[in-house]
């Protein structure tokens, strides 16, 4: 039953995965993943409507599982739940970091901009949410933490579908945050975090208009 449960978690976390990206992956059925796993098809169909019901998949019954792609109005909606959250959890940060996760957020932040100037939607989708999440563990406060991975489940489908570009570079950065998590300056934290993110809504906005 043990080896059971670790080949579904494999499912649900490759499934997960490529919620990032447009790929061969898509769409999935029963069938496939049951013969990919070699497991009946039960489990898979309990797994595939967990995940429907977290509203990371939608199940059409000829066509097979695809990703649900989260409307511009709920990714707003989404992030201004971010908005209250986040900077708490940077204040957090601040406090716990230590070396190690300083250095980590630095590696996350440089790839970030290496996504920007190579113009890779994927690397600087991936850097993005890799950056609020590590933020969100350094915070040491575990309902931070699930929470927070939960939210980046719905992003991650968002950011696969965006085609819009924008030259605009944002004043806040993540360079900024990581100086004053770095500097265990608490208040600085949360506030370039509530920036950083009220400037992704407000642009997220006038881009719907």
């Amino acid at each position: 039953m043990k080896k059971y449960r670790i080949v579904l978690d494999q499912i649900g976390d490759e499934i997960k995965k490529n919620l990032l990206f447009k790929s061969d992956f898509w769409p999935i059925t029963e069938e496939k993943l049951a013969k990919r796993f070699n497991v009946s098809r039960l489990p898979i169909r309990i797994l595939l409507t967990k995940l429907e019901q977290e509203n990371l998949v939608i199940r059409k019954n000829k066509s097979g599982t695809i990703p649900k792609i989260p409307s511009h109005d709920e990714i707003v909606k989404l992030y201004n739940v971010r908005c209250v959250l986040e900077p708490y959890s940077a204040s957090l940060a601040a406090e716990n970091a230590n070396q190690e996760d300083i250095q980590c957020l630095e590696k996350i932040a440089e790839e970030f901009s290496l996504g920007l100037s190579k113009n890779d939607k994927i690397l600087q989708a991936q850097s993005d949410l890799s950056f609020h999440y590590k933020v969100a563990t350094i915070s040491d406060n575990l309902y931070i933490v699930q929470t927070m991975a939960s939210l980046n489940l719905i992003c991650r489908s968002f950011f696969a579908n965006v085609d819009a570009e924008t030259t605009e570079v944002d004043p806040y950065t993540h360079e900024m945050i990581v100086q004053a998590i770095k500097n265990g300056d608490s208040e600085a934290a949360g506030l370039v975090m509530k920036q950083h993110l009220a400037w992704v809504i407000e642009k997220m906005i006038q881009e719907s208009v």
